[in-house]
């Protein structure tokens, strides 16, 4: 399962990335990767102390297409580590290192997966909570 998790933490990064620079098209078929990702029960704690659930979520990433196109935006995921707590189960942490227009900002997020054979990568998002990481210099 460690496998699975730590892949899918890289795609679906990847798919954030290409979704906010607009390379993906704005249709169902690009959304329908990150619904399927995502537990029914999902929930994410932004760094702000914000707690949404899915279809908020699922609507506001519809929403923010394109939305760094033009900005040489890109994420990069440093410092995963897995603990698996029962066989369908694991908790995740890594680093999300995103960069915008030459300035660049890092949270740590706390992830929590089930396994889920029809999910990508056989695994689907329960729970994340992000946290600010210190500015770099």
């Amino acid at each position: 399962m460690e496998y699975q998790v730590r892949q899918e933490i890289l795609d679906l990064h990847r798919f954030f990335q290409d979704w906010f620079n607009g390379v993906l098209p704005k249709n169902a078929a690009s959304v329908q990767r990150l619904d399927r990702a995502l537990n029914p029960q999902f929930r994410i704690v932004s760094p702000h102390g914000i707690l949404t659930e899915k279809p908020r979520l699922m609507e506001g990433i519809e929403q923010a297409h394109g939305v760094h196109a033009g900005k040489g935006f890109r994420i990069w995921i440093d410092n995963v580590t897995c603990r698996q707590l029962s066989p369908d189960l694991m908790l995740a942490t890594y680093e999300e290192w995103q960069e915008s227009e030459g300035t660049k900002r890092g949270r740590v997020s706390s992830a929590l997966f089930q396994k889920q054979v029809t999910a990508p990568n056989q695994v689907t998002w329960l729970h994340v909570h992000e946290t600010w990481l210190p500015q770099s210099p």
